[in-house]
């Protein structure tokens, strides 16, 4: 049975690899007035979509990897996170969302991984 890790981590390559597609194959959806990424140049939701498809097929290939290996892939990400929810945080209201996302992902990594160890 597959470890509780390995599910959260999945999830949220999942979450990166649709928000990638999305953002790569109907830029008008993402980029529409009233959106958070409204007039945002197509060279620039280019970037983003690969680089979120890139960081899923990451967070996919550590599904897979050892669990001492997924836990420190899990660790790693936390200082990050945190990065992210200070900038999203500063960037105003309509970035609440994602602030508060970054946070869940957060804790849950390292809720999860001191729970398996």
């Amino acid at each position: 049975m597959p470890r509780i890790s390995t599910f959260l981590v999945g999830v949220q390559g999942l979450v990166l690899i649709c928000n990638g597609f999305v953002t790569l194959f109907a830029p008008a959806i993402v980029a529409a007035e009233g959106a958070l990424l409204a007039g945002t140049p197509s060279c620039a939701l280019h970037t983003l979509s690969l680089s979120s498809l890139s960081l899923g097929t990451s967070y996919l290939l550590a599904t897979q990897q050892s669990t001492s290996a997924r836990h420190r892939f899990m660790l790693a990400a936390v200082p990050l996170r945190i990065l992210a929810m200070g900038l999203f945080w500063g960037d105003g209201p309509a970035w609440v969302g994602v602030t508060v996302y970054e946070a869940a992902m957060g804790l849950a990594n390292v809720a999860v991984v001191w729970f398996e160890k």
